[in-house]
């Protein structure tokens, strides 16, 4: 008995950890493309890398140095940037990716999930 009710915490516990890292890489996505829309029409502007840099601000529980881990950023504002997406042009908006390795503990939402874990975040430019 005791057993499977030991398989069931390591579950729970494993669970509860994905689930976390996926609510932190929601943030860091959603910071992300907050802070550069919010601060592109800046002077300077705003720049992806201090973007991202507050996007990993936001997720403090991720290890972002893992290699694979990071962060993302295309733009649909301004066609003079380097990050300048046509596809986003239409909608005028700012896309961030926030993704890292699967970070399952015991290796059981690996198999399920896929290798990595990753989530998007959407902002509409100002104008």
């Amino acid at each position: 008995m005791l057993l499977p009710l030991c398989f069931l915490l390591l579950g729970i516990i494993d669970f509860g950890w994905v689930f976390n890292q996926q609510v932190s890489l929601s943030n860091a996505a959603r910071e992300s493309a907050r802070h550069y829309v919010v601060h592109q029409a800046d002077t300077p502007p705003g720049s992806v890398s201090a973007a991202i840099a507050i996007g990993e601000s936001a997720a403090p529980t991720v290890d972002w140095t893992v290699a694979g881990a990071g962060i993302t950023l295309q733009q649909g504002c301004d066609s003079s940037k380097a990050n300048y997406s046509a596809a986003l042009s239409a909608s005028k908006s700012v896309s961030t990716t926030a993704s890292i390795p699967m970070p399952s503990l015991t290796g059981f939402f690996t198999s399920m999930l896929g290798p990595t874990l990753s989530a998007n975040g959407q902002m509409a430019c100002i104008e």
